[in-house]
């Protein structure tokens, strides 16, 4: 698959303050591909969850192949991490729903919903890629920086990274980060 999102594989040796470093620089990679003044494509096949699904959701142009499925737990332990920027794509009330649920969501209702810009199979990607360059060389490198700043859901509010950065830290910073995620990780697991 794309990702699995979030590599929860050593968990148990790293302490709250590791998560929170990892969290944080995560939100950093997320804004900059957020606010990139320069065409950014995420081509997404197969489980694409946490992490993964809010890495998509930074792209300008969000495609994905029929298989791929989408998850955003974040919430369910707490953390506040690409939340605006999905509602900024889907909308309140969708991105509500999906933070609240538990359930996976197809590429179909993605594009739906508008979280995908389209769905194409990896054969077509290279053509897509090659379409999608040759797109962005329209305008001048300014003029599509500028385009990419004012068509932004979020244009003309500069305090917006800063909101979402000190809404993530403000949810790390509860009492036990590493339990909540060990709590949510154990609910993922079938009974014995």
């Amino acid at each position: 698959g794309f990702s699995a999102g979030f590599d929860f594989s050593a968990l148990e040796t790293q302490s709250d303050g590791d998560l929170v470093l990892r969290f944080i620089r995560l939100e950093q990679l997320l804004q900059a591909v957020w606010n990139a003044p320069f065409v950014t494509l995420a081509l997404a096949h197969g489980p694409c969850f946490g992490a993964a699904a809010d890495l998509v959701a930074a792209c300008g142009l969000r495609m994905a192949a029929t298989d791929a499925t989408f998850r955003m737990p974040g919430l369910r332990f707490g953390i506040a991490l690409g939340t605006r920027r999905l509602a900024a794509l889907v909308g309140t009330d969708a991105a509500r729903s999906l933070l609240t649920s538990t359930r996976t969501f197809d590429a179909a209702e993605a594009q739906r919903i508008g979280f995908l810009t389209s769905i194409a199979g990896p054969e077509a990607w290279d053509h897509i890629v090659a379409e999608t360059a040759e797109a962005a060389c329209v305008l001048p490198e300014a003029s599509l920086a500028r385009m990419h700043s004012l068509t932004r859901q979020d244009s003309g509010r500069q305090d917006s990274g800063s909101r979402d950065m000190a809404a993530l830290v403000a949810s790390l910073a509860e009492p036990g980060l590493k339990a909540r995620i060990q709590g949510y990780l154990s609910s993922l697991k079938p009974p014995r």
